[in-house]
């Protein structure tokens, strides 16, 4: 699970950069509520990360267990919200050419 985490927050001023015109960002934070499934985006990451995790180290088989019971059961309480990341989008407008 590699990748830029910030490449939304560098992408107004890469497109600035590129020559774009009206460049425009739109930012949103996103509010998970009712057990919605990206309530579990850190169990998919764990599990996808999980023998990397154990043999670095970091946590034995049985504790990662005990998280993810922990997760999933407060993704599952009702009086559970969660806040997402940042979600941004950037848009601008090639120049014409002449």
């Amino acid at each position: 699970m590699r990748g830029d985490i910030d490449i939304g927050q560098r992408t107004f001023g890469m497109f600035k950069s590129a020559g774009l015109e009206k460049v425009t960002i739109r930012a949103a934070v996103v509010a998970l509520q009712d057990n919605h499934p990206y309530m579990r985006m850190s169990v998919t990451a764990v599990a996808a990360m999980r023998q990397h995790i154990v043999s670095a180290g970091l946590s034995t088989e049985a504790e990662l267990d005990d998280l993810l019971i922990n997760v999933e059961t407060r993704a599952n309480d009702p009086q559970t919200c969660q806040r997402t990341f940042t979600v941004t989008q950037v848009w601008g407008r090639k120049p014409l050419t002449q």
